[in-house]
């Protein structure tokens, strides 16, 4: 089915693309600085691998209702909130940087990339061409990839100062996106109200359903509770390293 194309379609392309940009420049901030805080707060290398496997293989379990609960909630909704999210994500990072919530953030921060990501290619294909969606999907990704490479650029110079600089300026970005993506998308008329899309959801939403069965079947619970057991594992057996780290760190603040 080919789009209707009018003057304000195009002008919804570019405004995603800008917002991908946006996007972009704020996933670079986090992905160079993420790493750089973990190994600051975490001694263990092994335990980083592991810290940062398990917010992906929660985001395995998220995407299919993600997907469905945009579809209800509408896009434009979506993307907002996400914005908040990382908001709320990069503020946790800057000042909660204890070894327990960082990881618990980081989970929380991989459900916000995904709230906006899943959305906004949505969107994507419901305002390209069909005789132009390779053009239109080739623009908004390079601009998303410009911006990727934007962003470790500006968290380097800002690190030089503090490791918190970065997660203040993804904060106000995050919130910039969240503002933007009302001005530039337009909402769908079909949207429901946020309590209806997440009972629609859990209760009726037969491909979500399908999806926790396929998640069980091919046995990835057993994996997330494989890594969930090396996280635990990976401290010395025991919580004295989670107790320890954070006494550590306690002290350093103190002094």
């Amino acid at each position: 089915m080919r789009a209707i194309h009018h003057h304000p379609i195009y002008k919804r392309f570019y405004g995603l693309s800008f917002l991908g940009f946006l996007f972009g420049v704020i996933y670079g901030i986090f992905s160079l600085t993420l790493p750089l805080l973990a190994e600051h707060e975490l001694s263990n290398v092994a335990l980083l691998g592991v810290i940062f496997a398990l917010p992906e293989l929660v985001g395995v379990l998220l995407d299919v209702p993600l997907g469905g609960f945009a579809n209800r909630f509408g896009r434009r909704h979506t993307i907002f909130y996400s914005g908040i999210l990382l908001a709320l994500s990069a503020a946790g990072f800057a000042l909660f940087p204890h070894p327990l919530v960082f990881l618990l953030t980081l989970i929380f921060y991989e459900i916000a990339m995904q709230a906006y990501i899943i959305p906004a290619d949505a969107e994507l294909m419901a305002i390209s061409p069909s005789r132009r969606s390779g053009k239109f999907n080739g623009i908004v990704e390079g601009l998303h990839n410009f911006g990727f490479s934007v962003g470790p650029i500006i968290a380097g110079f800002l690190i030089a100062r503090s490791i918190e600089y970065p997660f203040w300026l993804a904060f106000v970005l995050s919130l910039l996106l969240a503002g933007l993506s009302f001005r530039f998308l337009r909402p769908e008329a079909s949207a429901e109200p946020f309590t209806a899309a997440v009972e629609h959801l859990w209760r009726r939403d037969r491909i979500f359903r399908s999806s926790i069965s396929e998640f069980l079947e091919l046995g990835f619970v057993g994996m997330f509770t494989t890594f969930l057991f090396l996280f635990l594992r990976s401290g010395g057996g025991s919580l004295h390293f989670w107790s320890r780290s954070i006494l550590t760190h306690s002290d350093s603040a103190v002094s």
